[in-house]
């Protein structure tokens, strides 16, 4: 009976250590999974701040989007404007050009009729002489 106790305590003994074994096996395995747990936090942490950096990078970026969009806006609505502004004074020098040209042919009409009016005024004075003169003589 003492041999079979002390088979059975052998066996107890075995199967104790293996226990342990197992225990310091799961010990280290939970360890290990906690580290792991520790660092995967960690891990999402550094996620999340990322994460949260970029949506404000991103809110950044369309905000000066939105405000380049406004300036460009402005500047093409500008550039529109100032295009029509060169448009009227297009018009404007074209018809100062036609207008120009018109009053061009007056001065010329009005140069040739004082110029004719000049030759008669000249020819009557010169008339005006030699009647004159010829009054003289008579006298």
């Amino acid at each position: 009976a003492q041999a079979e106790h002390r088979v059975q305590l052998d066996e107890l003994t075995r199967l104790n250590a293996t226990l342990e074994a197992e225990l310091e096996e799961a010990a280290a395995q939970r360890v290990a999974a906690e580290t792991r747990a520790t660092q995967l936090a960690s891990d999402l942490r550094a996620q999340a701040e990322a994460e949260a950096s970029l949506q404000a990078a991103l809110e950044q970026a369309e905000m000066y989007a939105g405000v380049h969009k406004h300036d460009l806006d402005d500047a093409r609505a500008q550039l529109a404007s100032a295009q029509g502004a060169l448009e009227e004074l297009r018009n404007a020098a074209d018809q100062a050009g036609d207008r120009s040209g018109e009053l061009a042919d007056k001065l010329d009409t009005q140069t040739q009729s004082a110029l004719e009016a000049r030759e008669l005024l000249l020819l009557a004075v010169a008339r005006g002489k030699h009647i004159n003169s010829q009054k003289l003589q008579l006298l």
